[in-house]
């Protein structure tokens, strides 16, 4: 059975408990093997899904709230090496950049919600045998959320606002710059 890695604190109180705004009961299941283990979450209507393997490296992610902006931040920083016996044993596995980033800044302005988006990825190969060599990249996207009523958001967003030219794959560009308005109703119960 596959090794649990996440870490568990003993609290000296439970004064935390009168901070919390919002709970809700989870479901999870569980797949396990030698090499990897599967976690499904489900709650509020939405799923996670978290794949755990042996990796090599180190993956950051922090999420708070300062001066009223929400701040998510995410790195990481792998050894993406193909471990099979084959010809491209040692190499870096085909498409996966070894550092990659995020960071994503939220605010509120009554109803309306305004953010920000920049990723980044460091270099990668196309190909196992690491000869096609795709380059680093970084974008940035914006999006404007209003809220004129609680059942109805007008959703305005754009993308890789400074029209970057990247490859994720060899000679397949990803768009560039691009525009997205959407009304979407959801109606509170």
């Amino acid at each position: 059975m596959a090794v649990e890695i996440e870490r568990k604190f003993l609290l000296a109180s439970d004064a935390w408990r009168g901070a919390v705004e919002h709970s809700e009961r989870l479901a999870q299941g569980y797949l396990g093997g030698e090499r990897a283990s599967v976690r499904v979450r489900i709650g509020g209507g939405a799923a996670w899904l978290n794949i755990k393997a042996r990796v090599r490296g180190a993956e950051f992610s922090f999420g708070t709230t300062l001066a009223g902006i929400d701040v998510a931040l995410e790195l990481s920083h792998a050894d993406p090496r193909d471990r099979s016996h084959g010809a491209n044993h040692g190499h870096v596995l085909a498409r996966r950049a070894r550092t990659t980033g995020r960071i994503d800044l939220d605010r509120d302005f009554g109803p309306l919600r305004a953010g920000i988006t920049v990723k980044g990825a460091g270099a990668r190969y196309d190909d196992p045998a690491n000869i096609v060599r795709l380059g680093g990249h970084a974008t940035a996207d914006l999006r404007l959320e209003y809220a004129p009523h609680p059942d109805w958001t007008l959703l305005a967003r754009a993308s890789n606002v400074f029209d970057r030219e990247y490859e994720t794959v060899a000679w397949y560009y990803q768009p560039g710059r691009e525009f997205h308005l959407a009304l979407r109703w959801r109606p509170v119960r």
